[in-house]
């Protein structure tokens, strides 16, 4: 996935520290953080003086238990563990590394996979993976049959 794309998952459960009831829908946005050396000025935006800096994970949680969607943002930093069924239809998970959630977004309406046409309302927060300066895309996200 490129930068600054996001995938979307429409997910089966959903573990950060402890089952979240009723995760439903989960997005993922990979961004390359690029940062100018400060010592390099005078030679600002020339390759040298810009240099890929960490990879960003951000990601969105969508559930439609508001209760425990809320509590997220309190919550200690944990692996996130998102169970789907794959394009095999086989049950994977994607396990995104030390997730920080940090906003609430509320209550938004989302299609239903369920039933075509129809919408289900869901609540939403945000998050980011926690990286460690030497912490690559594989370290941070991994995926997994289940």
């Amino acid at each position: 996935m490129a930068t600054g794309q996001s995938t979307a998952f429409w997910l089966n459960s959903a573990v950060h520290g402890a089952a979240i009831n009723k995760a439903r829908r989960a997005s993922i946005t990979i961004t390359v953080v690029k940062a100018e050396d400060p010592g390099l000025a005078d030679q600002a935006l020339s390759p040298a003086a810009i240099a890929v800096g960490k990879v960003r994970v951000d990601v969105q949680l969508f559930g439609t238990d508001p209760s425990d969607i809320r509590a997220l943002p309190a919550a200690a930093a944990a692996n996130l563990v998102l169970g789907y069924v794959g394009d095999s239809a086989i049950n994977e998970t994607h396990t995104l590394k030390n997730v920080k959630f940090h906003t609430f977004l509320g209550q938004i309406d989302l299609p239903d996979p369920d039933a075509p046409g129809g919408t289900i309302s869901v609540w939403g927060v945000a998050g980011t993976c926690q990286a460690g300066a030497a912490d690559t895309l594989a370290e941070l996200w991994a995926t997994a049959a289940a």
